[in-house]
């Protein structure tokens, strides 16, 4: 059984504002807690990002192990790691919501920041490829870094208190 790494975080006051001093833990380093981590580490909110995995450039070595010598290492896989679970998939962006909503558009807008492909903005089917994911995932966990973010990796939640 893999150690388990403790993610606690303890307000420091209530404040005023977003921030206000406050602590806030995001569980995953997938697109929805990495996006999460972002928006409120960009509003001035403590953040500690704790994801059961690890960064992308160990995990692309975990998967490699997993492909070529059958060795599953099961807190890095396909499954978990920086990324979520598309990240060695085929790296389409679906959405439901409506292509050209505001929330969509700042999505795909963030991910050419971070070295997404132009195209993206004006594919129909946008498609970035794990080549480029891995590229982005670098640069999305530069900016967390640069804004204060802690990550912990290797930080599997078992309960919450």
């Amino acid at each position: 059984s893999p150690p388990v790494m403790t993610c606690e975080a303890r307000g420091e006051g209530e404040g005023e504002g977003v921030g206000g001093g406050r602590h806030v833990v995001v569980i995953g380093a997938g697109p929805c807690g990495l996006f999460a981590a972002l928006t409120l580490a960009r509003a001035g909110v403590r953040v500690t990002l704790c994801e059961r995995g690890k960064p992308v450039e160990q995990r692309g070595r975990s998967i490699g192990a997993l492909i070529k010598r059958r060795v599953l290492d099961p807190e890095s896989n396909f499954c978990y790691g920086e990324g979520g679970a598309g990240t060695w998939s085929d790296g389409k962006l679906t959405t439901r919501i409506g292509r050209n909503s505001a929330a969509v558009r700042t999505v795909l807008e963030t991910l050419v920041t971070f070295g997404a492909p132009q195209r993206i903005l004006l594919d129909g089917k946008p498609h970035l490829g794990t080549d480029n994911l891995v590229r982005l995932l670098k640069g999305f966990r530069a900016e967390l870094l640069r804004l204060g973010a802690d990550i912990l990796w290797d930080a599997r939640v078992q309960s919450l208190i």
